[in-house]
């Protein structure tokens, strides 16, 4: 892992290939992104005008439907399983910075951190992502072998993982937009499941920049204070450490919050 501050680059070899993992993972979210904007736009008259004229025309459709459903159910998981990659990074570099910092520049990293509100914000961002992932897409409540879920809960994650009942706008497919009901659909069950949210492509794309961003912003946070830490400290923690520097050459220095 590498970061460009004023010019230099410092390694952490420890953390050596997180930030390649991370990178290529972002790469798979925008390859996504992409085969969903370029379907979109192949299909519009079949989202403006729903086909109903031609076999033919049907058939097209519904195999839309079925690549739509599963770029929203690949992108869910993804996202939510980088998630977990990031939390377990950001605290890794958290503890480093931990170990190393003196008290001031600890107590300044967690100020910075506070003053963002970049973490709740994240966590709330990935509601809807994490309860689709968990009652659709990781495993739908139908086939847990939990069974949590009651029969409307179980049923009706069937159908939103095999794309029935879907809404369609301009903007695409919405999933979720269906329930099964058992019982009396005026009164309803008390004990039936919240029901499972839904969800187009272009609002999870939208979602992912804003939780993207956020997360860059603690991240370089963090590695700024890292950078802030003079090489007496870092050798005092590890005899063994060496600071990489390479300068910028006849060229202007990369901007401090520009990843190397």
């Amino acid at each position: 892992m590498s970061v460009c501050s004023t010019g230099r680059i410092v390694a952490l070899p420890d953390l050596s290939g997180v930030g390649v993992a991370i990178s290529e993972s972002i790469a798979v979210l925008d390859e996504i992104r992409a085969a969903f904007e370029h379907d979109l736009a192949e299909h519009q008259d079949h989202l403006v005008n729903v086909p109903g004229e031609t076999p033919e025309a049907i058939v097209e459709f519904e195999r839309f439907k079925i690549r739509e459903v599963w770029r929203i159910g690949s992108f869910i998981v993804s996202l939510t399983t980088l998630h977990g990659i990031f939390e377990h990074h950001l605290s890794t570099l958290k503890k480093l910075h931990g170990r190393v910092a003196s008290p001031e520049q600890k107590y300044a990293l967690r100020r910075e951190l506070r003053a963002t509100g970049a973490n709740e914000e994240r966590k709330r961002q990935l509601d809807v992502a994490f309860d689709l992932r968990n009652r659709v897409f990781a495993h739908t409540e139908y086939g847990s072998t939990e069974r949590k879920g009651d029969l409307s809960s179980r049923y009706t994650s069937l159908m939103v993982f095999s794309g029935n009942g879907a809404a369609i706008s301009p903007d695409g497919i919405e999933i979720g937009a269906v329930s099964v009901v058992f019982g009396d659909p005026m009164t309803g069950n008390p004990n039936q499941a919240p029901p499972i949210p839904s969800v187009r492509m272009k609002g999870l794309l939208e979602t992912a920049t804003m939780y993207l961003g956020g997360w860059r912003e603690m991240y370089m946070l963090v590695m700024r204070g890292l950078l802030s830490i003079p090489d007496d400290a870092w050798r005092k923690a590890n005899p063994n450490f060496n600071r990489v520097y390479r300068e910028w050459n006849g060229a202007e220095p990369l901007p401090s919050d520009s990843p190397g």
